[in-house]
């Protein structure tokens, strides 16, 4: 019994070593992205992905990267919030503000809000808002706000000097061909600043899309790249749409360690 327990717990402790190993490795390749993020000054055009939970915030902040991209849902209740989350079923009960509060403002390069829920019987209460998070937190410089509503009256945030985005549907290439113009006339009516959609729709956008458009429209993206992965970043360089200067923001997927490493090495060094 105790020479299957050692072999068992021998081959626990060589797992976690490998764990361990992988992850220090995911770690060290994703600060050499990160650093040369930040050393051509591309923080804030490439923005961390969904760090919807104040952990995965807080890590950002901590690596340097003041730029972040979060989900949220309005609730007009007590003069009206956004709560973080994408949906009400990973909502935590954290607001945006109580994120505010956390971050360097002054810092800060750009805020993507994905709000999930905005239509013509929020819009207002959203405008009202986010003019009290801009006074007290001056927001309205760092954010972009994007929407999927196709309601007109998205041009009241528009018109109050916010970056509005249209996200686009996940029209295929036929799609696209298809609705160019329904999208044309409709961020028209929105007075939106920017479209944003997937990195591989971009081609559809610039056929389809941007010779009928205003060229005053922007685009932003996302699936451009992980950052734990080895000089990843410099594949980015090479795609057609980071050298486009109407793509102002690209997301990208932040490695976060595992909740359970801390536990992984407090049970190797009791074992050891």
């Amino acid at each position: 019994m105790k020479r299957l327990f050692s072999l068992l717990m021998s081959l626990f402790i060589f797992t976690l070593f490998v764990a361990l190993g992988v992850i220090f490795y995911f770690t060290y390749e994703q600060d050499k992205n990160l650093a040369y993020l930040k050393s051509h000054n591309l923080d804030g055009r490439f923005v961390p992905h969904k760090e919807n939970r104040k952990t995965k915030m807080e890590a950002v902040l901590a690596d340097g990267i003041h730029s972040v991209e979060l989900d949220m849902l309005f609730y007009p209740q007590n003069g009206g919030y956004f709560e973080i989350g994408h949906d009400k079923k990973h909502a935590r009960g954290y607001t945006f503000e109580e994120y505010l509060r956390e971050m360097p403002m002054s810092e800060m390069k750009k805020i993507w809000m994905d709000v999930k829920n905005v239509s013509s019987k929020n819009v207002d209460a959203i405008l009202s808002r986010l003019e009290y998070l801009d006074a007290k937190y001056g927001i309205k410089r760092v954010a972009l706000f994007e929407s999927k509503t196709k309601e007109s009256t998205y041009h009241i945030l528009s018109d109050a000097g916010y970056h509005t985005s249209y996200y686009l549907p996940g029209y295929t290439k036929e799609e696209f061909r298809a609705h160019a113009q329904e999208i044309k006339a409709q961020i028209e009516a929105q007075h939106v600043k920017a479209i944003s959609f997937p990195s591989a729709k971009y081609p559809y956008v610039k056929e389809y899309l941007e010779p009928i458009i205003s060229q005053d429209i922007l685009y932003h993206t996302w699936h451009t790249f992980k950052a734990k992965h080895s000089d990843e970043v410099y594949t980015i360089l090479e795609k057609d749409y980071y050298k486009d200067a109407r793509v102002k923001t690209m997301l990208y997927d932040y490695f976060h360690v595992p909740y359970i490493t801390p536990l992984f090495s407090a049970l190797i060094w009791h074992f050891l």
